[in-house]
């Protein structure tokens, strides 16, 4: 939904203000969006593939249509692994690339998953694994919550990472395509114990 400055609906947005969007044929839910600097809408989450959750990006056009040089017709999905995958956070590099950071569930825990797309949605090879990257962080349940790219091209993700009971925050810095960065923390990955139990970032 875009909104005036008063509150109001903004009734030259979408349908009288907002617009809904159907990915799959299930649960389609939006955990992050940004506004690019040419004005068009990215917002991502995961959609209810036929056997999974999987990654879901859309993107629409400064007035709410769905933006057709996108993926297929404004939306992109991706199966990141064999279970549920869901995006939490969405960069915009300045390069146009799209950079998004949540999690894959492996079967028996959680880690990292980062993919980085190209301004039309595709997949970009040069990053990672085809586009892809899966981190194990800790030996528990990993889930990263934000992102942040550097002025160097850097990434980095914070999250959280599980050890028996304890949830621990995460950091996690890779170079511009998709490595991690051996300079930070133990071989790219920072794990940071505030309390004596939750701790997240």
């Amino acid at each position: 939904a875009r909104y005036n400055q008063d509150g109001s609906l903004d009734n030259t947005f979408g349908t009288n203000g907002y617009v809904t969007t159907q990915v799959g044929n299930s649960y389609d839910m939006a955990y992050s969006a940004l506004i690019q600097s040419d004005g068009k809408i990215v917002a991502a989450g995961q959609y209810v593939s036929s056997t999974s959750y999987d990654f879901a990006l859309v993107r629409y056009n400064t007035n709410g249509v769905l933006d057709n040089s996108f993926g297929t017709n404004g939306i992109v999905t991706t199966q990141t692994g064999s279970y549920d995958d869901q995006i939490n956070s969405i960069k915009i590099q300045s390069d146009g690339k799209i950079v998004a950071a949540g999690l894959i569930d492996n079967g028996t825990y959680e880690d990292f998953a980062i993919a980085r797309y190209n301004s039309n949605g595709s997949l970009d090879n040069t990053f990672g694994n085809n586009g892809i990257i899966i981190t194990s962080v800790g030996p528990g349940d990993d889930n990263a919550a934000t992102s942040v790219i550097q002025t160097d091209g850097k990434i980095v993700i914070s999250g959280f990472s599980t050890e028996g009971i304890d949830d621990r925050c995460a950091l996690v810095r890779y170079n511009t395509n998709g490595i991690l960065d051996n300079t930070f923390g133990l071989n790219g990955i920072l794990i940071i114990q505030y309390g004596t139990t939750r701790n997240t970032m």
